[in-house]
């Protein structure tokens, strides 16, 4: 449930300070050294309690040509830090997954392998934000068949 935040102690720049809600107290306390927090008394920003995890479905049963890539849309990932991939192919194949960095969600700036070619039919991998967009690329190194893939972000602040 969002709790009002208008009540939080500020500091001279008026920016909320580390706090808890002492029920005790009916009042935040600042937190210092030494100050023991119990159960789920750290307020959270109400613009980030809904944005503790959202999974992104980017590939939905995608067919990817023999020794072909597709490549996603750019997914904005303001508000998150980290990310996990899940993938999933049709069959046992040489494939590998990348992710696109990009500023401006138009042009990549670098691009990160999550998971090398390997033969496999799913896999995983995480990894840090790099930049406000990023891509899935799918590449099937099959050179026999064509493969049905899937992918999935899972995103976290």
């Amino acid at each position: 449930m969002p709790v009002d935040t208008k009540y939080l102690k500020r500091d001279k720049a008026q920016i909320p300070v580390p706090q808890y809600f002492d029920a005790d107290l009916d009042d935040f306390v600042p937190l210092d050294n030494g100050m023991y927090i119990k159960e789920a008394q750290v307020m959270i920003p109400t613009e980030q309690q809904a944005k503790f995890a959202e999974t992104r479905q980017i590939h939905t049963n995608q067919t990817v040509n023999l020794s072909g890539t597709n490549t996603s849309a750019y997914q904005d990932l303001t508000g998150y830090t980290d990310l996990a991939l899940t993938f999933t192919n049709s069959a046992t194949a040489t494939c590998t997954v990348d992710l696109l960095w990009s500023h401006d969600g138009t042009t990549a700036v670098a691009t990160e392998t999550i998971l090398a070619s390997a033969s496999r039919q799913n896999g995983y991998g995480t990894t840090r934000r790099k930049a406000r967009y990023v891509a899935v690329k799918l590449t099937n190194g099959d050179s026999a068949a064509a493969k049905t893939m899937n992918s999935w972000l899972d995103l976290q602040i």
